[in-house]
């Protein structure tokens, strides 16, 4: 009996019809959740003028959210490979000036998202998943540095421009490289932990972010997310497997 491999599957169905509807499908739960996240940027102020609560109590509005995010990663990924993946898958603006400079400055720095898609795409597999995401978290890192000290509005949106690309590249090949590594029976169940593990920074980073710099500790906060991205490029330098080139279990 002829007996096929994974990767060999993957390659006689080619890409298609029913191909192309997935990858629809999955971008749209992709785009729903960046439209989510990209709510909180505009949604913390807002409550924070409209109920007068203080800087820590709006940094939790947005850690609740990525809790929860946690929470669903670890579970719904356990679900997916016990029950199955398609039948889990079922399952007016006080606007001021301060508040339309922020708008402009989210919506440049969210576009750069799409040369971060492109550049993990060409980077993943030419130089690999490993040295791709220790490369983009060092680069990130780099963007973030110069924060450190209060720049201007042209400068701070341009160095986060920068971060932002390679941030959402980095996750981009942590997408692709954490399925690879586990073997098909518990997929998603690690993917999602590992996914879970990144929201805890989620959890975190509003705490940091918003309590420390709207009480003035600008340098404190970019020292930590820095220290966070050194870390984490140094993790992904430890990893132990590289995935390239490597058929699929």
């Amino acid at each position: 009996m002829e007996t096929y491999t994974t990767d060999d599957a993957l390659t006689v169905m080619g890409f298609g019809k029913f191909q192309a509807l997935v990858l629809a499908y999955a971008g749209m739960g992709w785009v729903a959740e960046a439209m989510e996240l990209m709510l909180l940027s505009f949604l913390g102020p807002l409550v924070r003028e409209e109920w007068k609560v203080s800087a820590h109590d709006e940094s939790l509005l947005s850690s609740v959210v990525f809790a929860g995010m946690l929470i669903g990663a670890c579970s719904w990924g356990f679900v997916s490979d016990k029950y199955g993946r398609s039948c889990t898958s079922g399952l007016v603006l006080e606007v001021q000036k301060e508040d339309t400079i922020l708008y402009k400055d989210t919506f440049i720095t969210s576009l750069a998202e799409i040369p971060g898609l492109f550049l993990s795409a060409v980077l993943v597999d030419w130089s690999g998943r490993k040295a791709t995401m220790w490369f983009m978290m060092f680069a990130c890192c780099a963007f973030l540095g110069p924060l450190v000290f209060h720049q201007n509005e042209v400068l701070t949106t341009t160095f986060l421009f920068g971060a932002r690309a390679c941030g959402t590249g980095g996750i981009t090949v942590l997408c692709i490289y954490a399925p690879e590594v586990y073997p098909t029976y518990i997929r998603s169940t690690g993917v999602g932990i590992a996914i879970a593990i990144g929201k805890i920074g989620g959890v975190v980073c509003p705490l940091v972010a918003v309590s420390m710099l709207r009480t003035c500790h600008q340098m404190a906060a970019i020292v930590v997310f820095e220290l966070v991205l050194l870390l984490a490029g140094i993790a992904c330098i430890l990893f132990p497997i590289e995935t390239k080139g490597q058929e699929i279990d």
